[in-house]
């Protein structure tokens, strides 16, 4: 392990983003300086060399001079994202950086249990990148137990304060009273609007009338929820939208007018867990970063409800 600085094991856990030297723009390193800013918390930047990277260097002096230069490029990285992140943060929040040997999934998770949240970048993977790197979002996202914010490479960042906007994507209002703490939290430390919006999945033999019906009592509802924090978070404003449609197409659609989507994974005993498809497609194909929160619907899980593979939003399809 190589270590550039490290992290004051007294300080409240930090925001750990991993990065790595494909990406064209550090998107993801932005959002999670933004993020350690208005959370007062530490930042810490972490790099992981794969072992097919790695284990140069061991026949010839032209593989250890190939290694060497690997190992000089991985900390110039570091360097540049250090700097990048203190002119971000303006130096408000401590600033470390981490170079890690391992397979990046399993190295990212073990890190994960040592921080608040951990930010990934979504980016265009060559063939290559894709077979080593590929499936390391989606099973962070999957297994680790804290949220996990998945940023586009091409996400802008948040906009400038009084135009952000936070939007959480719930299904069942009784299951997803955490994620909704979660969202008011989030809007209330990046003084941010929030969004609450359902999606009804309805078929096409329902009757309009009762479309009508539903989406009222949906709302009604969502309202209530909402009414029920404002001594809490007497600062945030909040819209209330219910839809109907294909979640995947309404929420995607959604993702274009908003910073930050929250939604939610579903709490499993089992260690070896996958995203549903809906969430794939969220963190594949959103405009916006997406923050999936872990250990929701404990109580559904726990009586059988759900399954390894489940979505928030009903099961695995």
């Amino acid at each position: 392990m190589e270590v550039s600085s490290t992290m004051n094991k007294n300080q409240p856990l930090p925001v750990l983003v991993a990065i790595d030297d494909g990406e064209t723009r550090h998107a993801a390193l932005e959002f999670a300086a933004d993020h350690a800013v208005s959370e007062g918390r530490a930042l810490r930047i972490l790099h992981v060399t794969h072992p097919v990277t790695a284990t140069f260097g061991l026949r010839s002096s032209t593989d250890r001079a190939m290694r060497l230069q690997a190992s000089e490029a991985c900390q110039q990285l570091l360097i540049e994202a250090s700097a990048l992140a203190r002119r971000r943060t303006d130096d408000r929040v401590p600033v470390a950086t981490d170079h890690l040997e391992g397979l990046p999934l399993e190295v990212i998770l073990h890190e994960s249990a040592e921080a608040v949240r951990v930010v990934l970048q979504r980016r265009h993977l060559s063939p290559l990148d894709n077979i080593i790197n590929g499936p390391v979002v989606a099973g962070v996202s999957a297994r680790a137990e804290v949220p996990v914010v998945v940023v586009p490479e091409t996400a802008a960042g948040w906009r400038a304060p009084g135009r952000r906007r936070v939007t959480v994507a719930v299904k069942r209002w009784d299951a997803d009273v955490e994620l909704i703490d979660a969202a008011f939290d989030t809007a209330q430390l990046m003084g941010a609007r929030l969004q609450v919006l359902s999606v009804l999945n309805r078929g096409r033999a329902e009757t309009t009338r009762h479309n009508a019906d539903l989406v009222e009592a949906t709302e009604l509802h969502l309202r209530e929820q909402v009414q029920g924090r404002r001594d809490r978070f007497p600062g945030v404003e909040v819209d209330v939208a219910v839809r109907v449609g294909k979640p995947a197409l309404q929420l995607l659609q959604a993702s274009t007018g908003t910073d930050l989507m929250l939604i939610s994974r579903p709490f499993t005993h089992l260690r070896a867990t996958a995203l549903g498809t809906l969430s794939r497609a969220l963190i594949r194909e959103s405009a916006c970063a997406i923050e999936i929160v872990p250990g929701l619907d404990r109580v559904l899980a726990s009586a059988g409800a759900r399954h390894s593979g489940a979505d928030a939003w009903g099961g695995s399809r």
